[in-house]
């Protein structure tokens, strides 16, 4: 029989003829009329009658899907998990479908593999047993028996497959936990390498909110995924205000502040495209009341992309560990990463980071939205991390007032030194930003001795361990970033502190500025020339900070200094010095000035004298022979500092009368001693010392000490039985003459 089809336009249904030719019967075939047939669904069965000379006979048209018997897709597809358990399934069956975990739905569906062996953890919803005792190999087995495991797709799977339910509405009690879940999804490992190291399959979640009862904590190298995109929060999962959210720890650590061993390594996690957020099932969130319950902590190594914490009781991201402290102490979080991330709203910092191995870290396109308690960004690990791309906006921005002005906190968060220091008087702990008419009085409430000041409220706080920040936003700020050196910040639109040496931008005109100035420096190694004639390191620096190490009302930015630690680690200074531009040696003796506009030096008169060049005692030197130098100064009396005089070195008299002389000048070499030895005596770097013997020594050790070894020797340099250096000077004391009659 060939049976032949025909579709008819326009209408769902078969138009089917059977031609029968029976081999050697004389005469045409006979042609049957089999009627039409509806299109059916592919597992449903068809018939026909034909009609006819023959016999009426009914034909099975049934259209099977694939191959039959166990095989077909009926056999293999059940509705739910819970369908699985209560279906006897065909020994040749070896996978099998469903359409969700307890529904059915597309999130929750999935496949399962049968198994060879019983799972070890027979609670956890990646595995189901049916009611047959079929293993994958085909024997009958009691325990072993009738056991499925799911298998991911694309080394994914979903929350839903073991349970979930995005199903949180701000009532803890008839929400899904989702906490013992995802443990559970943790256990269900891809690859496992070590007791300590392993790889679960990445977990992904729907859109919604989904509940955890509790603190998430991670010892295995997991993946969570969802979909969140800047502030539109897609994946939510929403944990107790009371407690940290997310806990990412390595094998020696055990939840926020112990330590232990064999916890499993929780380094190289990541979390992607997820919305982190506290539930407040008393009272509300509020950005000025901190409690230590984080957002995302973590003190191992981790990669945060896209993800959005918001509404956290503590930090939002915090970032801590020193390898080898234990306890709280304890954690090696170096080389973390933070990408495209928002911290929305906390109550304390957007971002912390702290800790001896919390270093070589980067944050690119991080930012702070509304309500940061604390600091956008507070960095104080001990080496380099980089921030970049940075939008800092919403955080603390908060002070005191006292006397009419405004200060916020730079220096000693969490001490006593803000309640003892008054501000105004330590500029470095309390920092002056101006009249107080110019800040917020909501947010500068006036200083109070008894006031909590534990946390700093700036946009970024940078302790100086070598931070970069490059590109910072910060916006709508009365409050400038604190990041001394070696810490730095490129550009930006970002105001700092005095301190903050560092900071580069380009002003108006077109010029590069930097507060620490701008220079090279060189370290030498021990026993070659250099280091001989240097010491170990020397370094010059144009636009420096001020020799005194602060920024005054007098103080300023330094045209030149430069430092030998041959110099008695000492700096030469050349700058500004009050209202005189002056040039020091390394001991901070002046060499010369020149008074500016607002000079107040007299010089005798009753008038600052502006615009003057002041000489200290130069050496008027014959260029042809520098051993003819001579030193030319004035004195008001005979000369009697320490040191070495030569022969010819003169002073003139600046009280010179009628009648009387010039000045003085000394006719025979020598030196005067400020210290006469005896066992014990002090002596450092300025010390010329007389023995017993008058003799003259200059003290070259370097650094200061005692001397309990008299120096005796006639020439050359000599260590003393005690390891002081002597230089020997001079056997006699220098002679002083007046010379130059003046007329009476």
């Amino acid at each position: 029989m060939i049976v032949t089809t025909e579709r008819r336009a326009g209408v769902s249904t078969l138009a089917m003829k059977a031609v029968l030719g029976v081999t050697g019967l004389d005469g045409p075939a006979n042609v049957l009329d089999i009627g039409t047939v509806t299109t059916l669904l592919p597992w449903e069965e068809a018939t026909a009658t034909i009609e006819g000379t023959s016999p009426e006979q009914t034909i099975n048209l049934g259209i099977p899907r694939g191959y039959t018997g166990a095989s077909t897709v009926e056999a293999r597809y059940y509705v739910t998990r819970a369908a699985i358990a209560g279906a006897t399934i065909d020994v040749n069956i070896k996978t099998i479908l469903t359409g969700g975990y307890d529904v059915e739905d597309h999130v929750g569906s999935g496949r399962y593999a049968r198994m060879a062996v019983a799972p070890s953890d027979t609670t956890n919803p990646a595995y189901v047993r049916s009611l047959d005792r079929f293993t994958s190999t085909g024997a009958t087995h009691a325990t072993n028996g009738g056991w499925w495991q799911l298998v991911p797709h694309l080394g994914m799977v979903t929350i839903e497959q073991f349970g979930g339910k995005p199903d949180f509405n701000n009532v803890p009690a008839s929400a899904t936990d989702h906490l013992p879940l995802v443990d559970y999804a943790i256990a269900y490992k891809a690859r496992v390498l070590t007791a300590e190291a392993d790889f679960p399959y990445r977990i992904c979640f729907g859109l919604g909110r989904y509940w955890f009862s509790g603190t998430l904590e991670i010892h295995s190298y997991v993946h969570l995924w969802g979909m969140c995109i800047d502030e539109s929060l897609g994946s939510e999962l929403c944990f107790p205000s009371t407690s940290t959210c997310i806990v990412i720890g390595q094998s020696n650590t055990v939840g926020e502040s112990g330590s232990g061993t064999l916890q499993g390594d929780g380094g190289g996690t990541i979390i992607e495209g997820l919305a982190i957020r506290h539930h407040y099932s008393v009272g509300a969130f509020s950005h000025l009341v901190y409690s230590p319950a984080h957002g995302i902590h973590s003190r191992a190594m981790f990669t945060l992309r896209n993800t959005h914490v918001l509404r956290i009781a503590g930090h939002g991201i915090l970032i801590h560990g020193s390898s080898g402290a234990g306890g709280a102490e304890e954690g090696a979080p170096n080389a973390w990463k933070i990408r495209d991330c928002q911290a929305h709203s906390c109550g304390g910092h957007g971002l912390a980071v702290y800790g001896a191995d919390s270093n070589a870290g980067s944050a690119v396109g991080f930012s702070t939205h509304t309500e940061v308690g604390g600091c956008g960004i507070y960095d104080a690990s001990y080496f380099v991390n980089t921030y970049t791309g940075i939008h800092i906006a919403g955080y603390g921005n908060r002070g005191v007032t006292h006397g009419g002005r405004a200060y916020v906190l730079i220096g000693g968060a969490g001490t006593t030194a803000p309640n003892t220091t008054t501000p105004g008087d330590d500029n470095e702990v309390w920092y002056d930003i101006g009249a107080d008419s110019s800040v917020n009085p909501a947010a500068f409430d006036p200083w109070d001795v008894a006031g909590i000041y534990d946390m700093y409220r700036l946009p970024i706080w940078d302790s100086g361990g070598g931070r970069v920040y490059t590109g910072v936003y910060v916006e709508i700020s009365v409050s400038p970033v604190h990041v001394p050196p070696p810490s730095i910040i490129h550009g930006g639109t970002i105001g700092s502190t005095i301190y903050s040496y560092g900071h580069a931008s380009m002003s108006s005109d077109g010029s590069l500025r930097n507060k620490g100035g701008a220079g090279g420096g060189v370290t030498f190694t021990p026993g070659t020339p250099e280091y001989i004639a240097n010491g170990d390191s020397t370094y010059a620096v144009v636009g420096g900070r001020h020799e005194t190490q602060g920024f005054g009302a007098n103080g300023g930015i330094q045209f030149l200094q430069t430092r030998r630690l041959s110099d008695v680690d000492a700096t030469w200074q050349w700058g500004f010095a009050g209202n005189a531009i002056e040039f020091k040696t390394p001991n901070g003796t002046l060499i010369w000035s020149i008074g500016t506009r607002f000079a107040t030096r007299t010089f005798g008169r009753t008038l600052g004298v502006p615009y003057k060049l002041s000489l200290y005692e130069p050496i008027m030197e014959d260029i042809t022979n520098s051993n003819n130098g001579r030193v030319l100064g004035n004195r008001s009396v005979q000369p009697t500092d320490a040191g070495e005089y030569g022969r010819g070195d003169r002073w003139f008299n600046i009280n010179a009368t009628p009648g009387g002389f010039e000045g003085w000048v000394v006719t025979t070499a020598g030196a005067l001693h400020n210290t006469t030895w005896s066992s014990g005596v002090g002596v450092d770097g300025n010390t010329w010392l007389k023995n017993s013997a008058n003799r003259i020594y200059r003290y070259i050790s370097g650094g200061s000490g005692t001397s309990t070894s008299e120096p005796v020797h006639t020439s050359g340099t000599v260590t003393a039985g005690d390891g002081n250096v002597w230089t020997w000077v001079s056997d006699t004391s220098p002679v002083f003459k007046e010379f130059g009659s003046i007329a009476a």
